[in-house]
């Protein structure tokens, strides 16, 4: 179980859960907010990621932030470990028209705080551009080079509907080429839905 916390900032509050900061809570919330934040394995299938395949799929229950927000939001992972390095795709969605996500943080900061393969990174290059979503380069804490990239879903309120944080490591030893880059933040996505 990972619990979520409520933490003042710069003439707002935000709220992070288990180390991961949920960057849509901008509006000032009560300090009492603090929901349990309940995580559990699902079939990838369940999952709205795309082409999680062989990756092992996690999903939190529906979150609602409290503090007068009728906001409800729903956190899922995806990662996988393999000869040819790691991934791991962190999804927040808002699950309804009054909850949106909305960048509050750097993005070597947010990934650092969000996802396992980004803790202990260094050597963080400048964050670049590739088709709306920012990445940058690093270098892991066991020194394996990597990509970490923040992608934001459409237009919502006063952010996006939903956003996917990802790193993807090369196998130590090994460097990531362009297309390794471009491919990865590519294949983050979300299934197409049946409307």
């Amino acid at each position: 179980m990972v619990r979520c916390r409520s933490e003042n900032g710069t003439g707002s509050r935000r709220v992070v859960c288990g180390g991961a900061m949920v960057a849509v809570l901008c509006a000032m919330l009560p300090s009492t907010v603090a929901q349990a934040q309940v995580w559990a394995d699902v079939a990838c299938s369940e999952s709205p990621l795309a082409a999680t395949e062989g990756l092992h799929c996690r999903a939190s229950e529906p979150y609602h932030p409290g503090g007068g927000s009728r906001a409800t939001y729903r956190f899922y992972t995806a990662a996988t470990t393999t000869a040819a390095g790691a991934s791991f795709l962190y999804l927040m969605e808002g699950l309804d028209e009054q909850s949106w996500i909305r960048f509050s943080v750097a993005l070597p900061e947010q990934l650092s705080q969000s996802i396992p393969l980004a803790r202990g990174g260094r050597n963080w290059s400048a964050v670049r551009l590739n088709a709306g979503s920012g990445y940058a380069l690093f270098t892991a804490e066991d020194g394996a080079s990597c990509v970490g990239f923040r992608k934001p879903g459409p237009d919502r309120g006063a952010g996006h509907a939903w956003a996917i944080l990802g790193i993807r490591c090369a196998q130590k030893g090994e460097t990531l080429s362009d297309t390794d880059i471009v491919d990865a933040i590519d294949a983050a996505r979300m299934k197409e839905r049946a409307r």
